[in-house]
């Protein structure tokens, strides 16, 4: 198996121990902030609906109280001019109401809520004898402001809409995407409670049907609700995952830098002291990426090199002493043998010259050869 280099190494820890894990961390945070957001936009499509539903129930029951508590007062007024001079000072009283009619015959015949769609008012209507009836006219506009009041900062699509899918009120209005809701309404409902509805999980929807009156309301999550909520966000998501990898890269990248570059000096002087150069020493970079564990290894290294440096200028100063002394050696076995040659070849020669037997010596002649080796051997005792 091939042995990796640290970049190498450090490489295949990156992608194992940063990009694999914020891969897999972004998909899942992508994912359960997706489930997340699409609850809440159902909570909160949800709570819309049913505080239009109670805002709505509750200014139609304050209406026919106010309705009811007029009528009983107008039950009693006999006189058509006492009756037109109070009814007047009802109208001038309430800013919601446009008319107040009392007539022989109801205006519907089974509704006590109706709506005009082309004038834009609600009519309530109730009874005040056999005879008479009373009718008041409402503005749509007023009762719109009081309901949708809580929905300033609401970016919803918001209806309420009668049985003949005429809009009564509205908010953020989009009849376009309001149509393309319509198949999508719930066949089976429970009265006055919030059906969910729609084709696009992300966007949900709505539907609230009224018993009395005969309306529904229909609450729309619109698409840059889900794109701020989810689309945007999980762009801030990926991003902030790819800042966060990348930041992580870098500061890998420089901590491999540092801690390549100073492995390599260290590399460098082991080569070179195994070459023989036992001055090199390792120069470490030092930040705040270099280990403690490198910085000790450097300066140890550099005291074993100077010890071995020191050892070997002192095996080089004895091995110039041991070639000198060596020398000296030579000199002296060459001076000492030339000493001993010469005396030895004249003991060596007078001696064979008195051992010869077939020359006659005189005894003047004896003397002074054996005079001669007295002196070498005497020379060479020296």
């Amino acid at each position: 198996m091939k042995n990796l280099k640290i970049v190498e190494q450090m490489l295949i820890v990156f992608v194992l121990s940063v990009f694999l894990p914020l891969i897999v961390m972004a998909f899942v945070v992508t994912n359960v902030n997706q489930h997340a957001v699409r609850k809440e936009l159902t909570n909160l499509a949800g709570i819309t609906a049913e505080n239009v539903f109670y805002r709505l129930s509750k200014t139609l029951e304050t209406k026919q109280m106010q309705l009811s508590y007029i009528a009983q007062h107008v039950s009693k007024i006999k006189n058509s001019n006492e009756l037109s001079t109070y009814l007047g000072e009802i109208e001038n009283k309430d800013r919601d109401i446009n008319k107040i009619i009392v007539t022989n015959q109801p205006i519907n015949d089974s509704k006590n809520i109706d709506y005009d769609n082309e004038k834009k008012e609600l009519i309530f209507s109730l009874p005040i004898d056999n005879k008479r009836y009373f009718s008041e006219y409402v503005k749509i506009k007023n009762l719109e402001k009081d309901i949708f009041k809580f929905a300033e900062k609401n970016n919803r699509q918001i209806y309420v809409m009668d049985a003949n899918k005429n809009i009564i009120i509205s908010y953020n209005k989009d009849e376009k995407l309001l149509n393309s809701l319509f198949e999508f309404i719930p066949k089976n409902y429970e009265y006055n409670h919030p059906n969910f509805f729609g084709n696009i999980k992300n966007q949900p929807n709505v539907f609230i049907k009224l018993k009395e009156p005969d309306w529904f309301i229909i609450v729309a999550t619109p698409e840059q609700a889900t794109t701020y909520g989810i689309i945007e966000a999980r762009s801030k998501i990926i991003w902030a995952i790819l800042i966060a990898a990348f930041s992580t890269i870098f500061v890998g990248i420089l901590y491999t830098f540092s801690l390549y570059t100073n492995i390599r000096q260290l590399f460098k002087a082991i080569s070179a002291i195994g070459k023989g150069n036992y001055g090199r020493r390792i120069r470490v970079i030092k930040n705040i990426f270099t280990p403690h564990e490198i910085i000790f290894l450097s300066d140890e290294f550099n005291k074993m090199a100077e010890k071995i440096h020191s050892s070997y200028k002192e095996i080089e100063k004895n091995n110039k002493k041991l070639k000198k002394m060596d020398e000296y050696k030579s000199n002296l076995i060459d001076t000492v043998s030339h000493e001993f040659r010469t005396p030895l070849t004249s003991i060596k020669g007078y001696t064979s010259r008195l051992l010869r037997t077939d020359v006659q010596i005189d005894e003047e002649t004896k003397i002074k050869s054996l005079k001669v080796i007295k002196n070498q051997s005497e020379r060479l005792g020296r």
